[in-house]
């Protein structure tokens, strides 16, 4: 997404926030439509950054470990790969 694209997309969520809270009688300025659009974009961004840099399930854990390993130069790119076409090669045995 540029830059123009988000800018896009925050102008059409406080649109609709304000189209909303006109429906329901409540009177919002255009401060606290941004205050909003903020919030909102605060908490999404929150979210995805603790998704993202957390491993949370247990493939992700063992992601991290094995790009730790590469990194350590423990394990070599080739080595992973090799595991990567055993598990492929199972996976098409199996079905």
């Amino acid at each position: 997404m540029n830059k123009e694209q988000i800018t896009s997309i925050i102008r059409a969520i406080a649109i609709l926030l304000v189209s909303a809270a006109g429906m329901f009688g409540l009177a919002i300025d255009e401060q606290t439509a941004q205050l909003i659009v903020i919030g909102v974009a605060m908490l999404v961004i929150i979210a995805y950054g603790l998704w993202k840099n957390h491993n949370i399930t247990a493939a992700a854990a063992l992601a991290q470990r094995v790009l730790d390993l590469l990194k350590e130069n423990i394990l070599t790119f080739e080595q992973v790969e090799q595991l990567i076409d055993e598990a492929q090669e199972q996976h098409t045995e199996v079905q």
